[in-house]
């Protein structure tokens, strides 16, 4: 039952956070939030720990209109504006 095991009872929740290659969180900040006990509901030790492994990351919503541009992009066969 190691990495299933959370309070004396069985939780998939624990279980996929605990198995998972890598941990992916709604932006940076809630990454790091998600490791204090306010905001882990009981899994911080294990969200801290994947943290420090380097496998706990937020990705930043949004699009980098940059490099997402429908104006400059060439691999579309016919490019366009708002």
């Amino acid at each position: 039952m190691h990495g299933l095991e959370f309070n004396g009872q069985i939780s998939f929740l624990k279980a996929g956070l605990y198995y998972a290659d890598h941990i992916t969180a709604v932006s940076p900040t809630y990454a790091r939030e998600i490791t204090e006990p306010q905001f882990a509901y009981g899994m911080e030790g294990l969200l801290r720990q994947r943290h420090q492994e380097g496998r706990l990351s937020g990705v930043l919503n949004g699009v980098d209109e940059k490099i997402w541009s429908p104006e400059t992009d060439l691999l579309l066969a016919a490019r366009y504006n708002a």
